[in-house]
């Protein structure tokens, strides 16, 4: 488990962005470890930047075929 301080280390949003997401369900669970203070599982965590990851490279890779398209088809 990670503080949050250690989760805005790792990816660069603000703290009130990684609550917007916690509570869209977009993001990992927190989880109350003391008064006051929350953390996030690592695994999780990397988890969700992985899928990120994967998520523009798909977006970039069909941009990519579209251009591609664009220039094969006469006018």
């Amino acid at each position: 488990m990670i503080s949050i301080n250690d989760v805005l280390k790792r990816i660069p949003v603000s703290r009130s962005t990684i609550e917007r997401k916690v509570r869209e369900g977009t993001f990992s669970k927190m989880y109350s470890i003391a008064p006051m203070r929350v953390g996030l599982f690592l695994d999780e965590v990397v988890e969700w930047q992985k899928r990120l990851a994967e998520t523009a490279i798909r977006q970039s890779e069909s941009e990519n075929v579209k251009n591609v398209k664009r220039t094969l088809v006469p006018r």
